[in-house]
């Protein structure tokens, strides 16, 4: 089936895969495509996923999501270094020490997680695009156990100078049970979880359409030449979204 997150439409994984460490060959069947250099978009939600295997040979990878699967840690994403976009909530993660290199992360997803200390999160602070991160819903569901602790939201925020939106709140926004967005007018904000990430977006950072991104493509019947103008495409249009 066909799925539209972050404003782009690929294909999901509609069975489980059945490859805790997935291969190249299952990543070009599930992306439809005849070259890992060509994936751009990749959805391997809940596949029970213990190591992330050829998908960190992936390397113009833009969005990712890995959610919902068994990761207990972040090794081999350090040639992903076009990642915008990634999601890896709700799986074992007790640290985050392989994403330092990911230096054009905009959206991160770590909620349901296992990070128990700032201390977790020192490795992404000081990645300059990060604007919005998640450790726990907005509702507060899906705790990371540092979420419990003392001053975690200023705490986190100071650690990371960068962050626009911390779970689903903006920085400069009161965390109180009338959250007051664009200058004080009220903004609902789904808290829907079902890969349908809506409340990442803001006026800074707006939906993109598809037909703005160029994400269609003729299958084996483009070249690797056009596929790597797509992705420079791809890359300067989220260039232009950063402040």
């Amino acid at each position: 089936s066909t799925q539209s997150t972050w404003g782009v439409a690929f294909e999901t994984v509609s069975k489980m895969i059945k490859e805790p460490k997935p291969s190249q060959a299952l990543l070009k069947s599930v992306a439809k495509k005849f070259d890992i250099e060509i994936i751009f978009f990749l959805n391997l939600q809940n596949q029970n996923i213990n190591l992330i295997g050829e998908i960190g040979e992936c390397t113009n990878l833009v969005l990712l999501n890995l959610s919902g699967n068994s990761l207990k840690e972040c090794t081999g994403f350090d040639k992903l270094r076009k990642l915008c976009f990634l999601d890896l909530s709700n799986n074992l993660l007790q640290n985050i020490d392989g994403l330092a290199p990911l230096t054009k992360l905009i959206n991160l997803n770590l909620q349901g997680n296992q990070l128990k200390t700032d201390r977790a999160i020192a490795p992404i602070s000081r990645i300059p695009t990060l604007r919005t991160l998640y450790l726990q819903s907005l509702a507060g569901g899906a705790k990371n156990p540092l979420c419990s602790t003392d001053n975690y939201r200023a705490t986190i925020l100071a650690l990371i100078p960068s962050l626009q939106r911390l779970d689903g709140i903006r920085r400069d926004s009161e965390l109180d049970n009338n959250v007051k967005l664009d200058g004080g007018n009220s903004k609902e904000i789904n808290t829907n979880l079902n890969f349908s990430i809506d409340f990442w977006y803001t006026k800074e950072y707006p939906r993109l359409e598809d037909k703005r991104i160029g994400a269609e493509d003729n299958g084996a019947g483009r070249n690797l030449a056009d596929c790597k103008a797509l992705a420079s495409k791809i890359e300067s249009m989220i260039q232009g979204l950063k402040l």
